[in-house]
């Protein structure tokens, strides 16, 4: 039953428009989304789900819209937001979850992907969160103050 649901919650993340995908396609995305699919080459995952190389990059392509490496390093970068904002997690830590070269290629990769190292994502996202902490606490007062 999780699988069902981890299926149907891959879909809604990954195709807006409710379209079923080609079970062969679904498979690799899920690949994609497990542990082992950050190192997988796309000769990899086409053996994987049983078609040709070339075959897969097609259909790939056509269903979701990008090619395999850029979904991958998309899954890859979101899982790298995810574990700096989430997690005390360093940097040479989520280097290595990402399977990644080292953290300095990290470091490197993630910047040129969003604009802001690893450091600064952080303390972004840190500063975020508290300042949204701090509106809930406000509007909570706010409304008490209103129903008194």
């Amino acid at each position: 039953m999780l699988g069902l649901y981890r299926k149907d919650e891959l879909r809604n993340q990954y195709d807006p428009w409710g379209e079923a995908w080609p079970d062969a396609i679904m498979k690799a995305v899920v690949l994609l989304s497990s542990d082992r699919g950050h190192n997988l080459s796309v000769a990899e995952a086409a053996d994987e789900v049983g078609l040709s190389r070339s075959h897969f990059s097609t259909l790939f392509k056509r269903t979701v819209g990008e090619s395999f490496i850029d979904f991958q390093s998309s899954i890859k970068l979101h899982k790298a937001e995810h574990m700096l904002a989430d997690t005390l997690m360093s940097v040479n830590e989520i280097s290595d979850q990402l399977s990644m070269v080292d953290a300095g290629y990290f470091s490197k990769w993630f910047k040129r992907c969003t604009g802001l190292t690893p450091s600064q994502y952080r303390s972004v996202r840190h500063r975020d969160s508290t300042t949204d902490e701090k509106r809930g606490l406000q509007r909570h007062d706010q409304q008490q103050a209103q129903a008194e």
